[in-house]
C-alpha cells in the first residue's frame, strides 16, 4: 500500500537536511525510469496481477517527488534570506 505526499513528507521528509532531499529526489526518479522501462519493455505481461500495479506505483512516486522538490525549494528560501 502507497501512502499519499502528504503523509509522506510528514513521516520521510520533514527536518531532514538539503542533501538528503536530493537522494530522496534522485531515489524517486531512478524508481520512476525503472518502472517505466519495466512498463515499456516487450516481455512486460501487463495481464499480471500485481497491486499496487506499476501505473499506480509510478503516479504516487510522481506525487513524493513533487512534494521532496517543494520541500527542497521551502529548504533552499531560508539560505538565501
Amino acid at each position: 500500500m502507497m501512502i499519499n505526499p502528504e503523509s509522506y513528507y510528514e513521516e520521510y521528509l520533514k527536518g531532514k537536511t538539503k542533501e538528503e532531499i536530493m537522494t530522496a529526489i534522485r531515489g524517486f526518479k531512478q524508481e520512476i525510469r525503472r518502472l517505466k522501462s519495466t512498463l515499456e519493455n516487450p516481455d512486460y505481461d501487463d495481464n499480471t496481477i500485481i497491486h499496487p500495479d506499476k501505473f499506480t506505483c509510478i503516479y504516487w512516486t510522481r506525487g513524493y517527488l513533487e512534494k521532496a522538490k517543494e520541500t527542497l525549494r521551502e529548504n533552499m528560501k531560508g539560505a538565501f534570506k
